[in-house]
């Protein structure tokens, strides 16, 4: 069997990629087992990023500026973790009633008006830990594939 060719595998394929109905890319946690679930995923990443995080630092490999940059990645993957955890906490002490709107919708407003609110308005910031995280792990690659060229 010969290798295959792209145009055929893109005229397989392309009909799939095309169709996307239903696109469910919203996904809400079911109470309570899709939340505990959830949150022991974000235990779980927290605590390996602190792992990885720590033996980059503890590594030799620290003289490839790549495992650096993939070494402060996991530190802020592990805050993003934190801020995440954290959120999905304080989102429990909220009531429907400090909401503007339904949860499927995407103009849905939170009304600050206590520190719970405003905490979790706060957290909700997450994506400024994430962003920085995934720059920095793919700066890190870039590097690392750049030295083994």
């Amino acid at each position: 069997m010969g290798r295959l060719n792209g145009k055929l595998v893109l005229q397989l394929l392309g009909p799939l990629l095309i169709y996307a109905y239903p696109a469910w890319a919203f996904q809400l946690h079911g109470p309570p087992e899709g939340l505990y679930v959830h949150q022991a995923a974000h235990i779980c990443f927290f605590l390996a990023m602190l792992y990885f995080a720590f033996r980059v630092g503890r590594s030799l490999v620290l003289t490839n500026m790549g495992f650096r940059y993939m070494g402060w990645a996991g530190l802020f993957f592990a805050l993003w973790n934190l801020d995440a955890f954290i959120g999905h906490w304080v989102e429990l002490r909220l009531s429907p009633e400090d909401f503007i709107g339904q949860a499927q919708d995407f103009s849905q407003r939170l009304k600050v008006d206590d520190l719970t609110a405003l905490f979790y308005y706060l957290l909700r910031l997450d994506h400024l830990w994430l962003l920085p995280a995934l720059f920095l792990f793919y700066l890190g690659l870039k590097k690392v594939r750049q030295s083994h060229e």
